[in-house]
């Protein structure tokens, strides 16, 4: 190889893994189950490729943190809802990605907006002021008699019905009429087979899917927002969870190389997959720019 394309690799290896003992040691990140063994081994083989030696033990957000504090891990990836912040003392931690649930409808649905009070009277039986017609829910018309047809992402698909069970209806069941299907494949098929059907779910759908998301309000008084990044970046969509990247202060000379992996876009394929909306690029640009600048 000429002397010129040496030289020009040696400076690319530079760039992408400098950082003191990079590839020498192995970089231990913890995180959240629910990211997945998917995600778990296409980030390891994205790291294994650019020589940084890493392994991901996702076995739980609060196992995450507690290896984080013990020095067990070097970084963690930490599934919280809103209200709930990440560590913080020697800790960084920076938003990487988000989870939405997300009530769907039929793109003909006259349902565009709710508020969490009237999601519970939807979902949960015996409430006072529960719904079993489109009417009771405040539709007038040919939809006031129409039947709730009502679809829900099944529990260990997805964080949609155990997030919402606990900030939306704590501890109660949904309506035994709730039809849980196994992944949205199956959950979009169905809400495409009868314009009267709501769902739960976790992710807004596709443009041009025949389904769209309903705005949501945490109450009357407050303005209903949509599950768009730049609602859940800026904390108005009621129900997210915030995926967090923390890292030691300590160690993050030595996790730049692997911050490097997880903030470009390669790795958003994976996150994508697992349900998460991942910050957009240019944020996640700027994040970089800000850890790499921490000294």
């Amino acid at each position: 190889m000429p002397t010129s394309r040496l030289t020009a690799a040696a400076v690319l290896s530079l760039a992408l893994f400098s950082g003191p003992m990079a590839g020498e040691t192995t970089l231990r990140v913890a995180g959240s189950d629910l990211l997945g063994g998917d995600l778990r081994r296409e980030w390891e083989g994205l790291a294994a490729e650019r020589g940084v030696r890493a392994t991901f033990a996702l076995e739980g957000t609060r196992p995450a943190m507690e290896a984080l504090a013990a020095g067990r891990a070097d970084l963690a990836l930490l599934l919280l809802p809103a209200h709930e912040a990440p560590p913080e003392g020697d800790c960084l931690s920076f938003a990487l990605a988000f989870q939405a649930v997300v009530f769907v409808v039929p793109e003909n649905s006259p349902v565009r907006e709710m508020t969490l009070a009237q999601a519970r009277g939807l979902f949960v039986p015996g409430e006072s002021g529960g719904f079993e017609k489109w009417g009771d829910f405040g539709l007038e018309g040919a939809w006031r008699e129409r039947p709730l047809v009502l679809h829900a992402l099944a529990a260990e698909a997805g964080l949609a019905v155990p997030l919402a069970r606990s900030l939306v209806w704590p501890g109660l069941e949904l309506k035994p009429a709730v039809r849980h299907s196994a992944d949205n494949v199956q959950l979009h098929r169905r809400l495409l087979a009868a314009e009267n059907a709501l769902g739960l779910t976790v992710g807004a759908p596709a443009e041009r899917s025949g389904l769209r998301a309903v705005a949501l309000a945490a109450n009357r008084s407050e303005p209903a927002y949509l599950p768009t990044m730049e609602n859940l970046a800026g904390g108005v969509y009621p129900l997210r969870l915030i995926l967090h990247l923390t890292v030691r202060r300590s160690a993050l000379p030595r996790l730049l190389p692997l911050l490097r992996i997880l903030l470009r876009e390669e790795a958003v394929p994976a996150l994508a997959a697992a349900g998460f909306e991942p910050l957009p690029w240019t944020r996640r640009e700027e994040l970089l720019i800000r850890l790499e600048s921490i000294r």
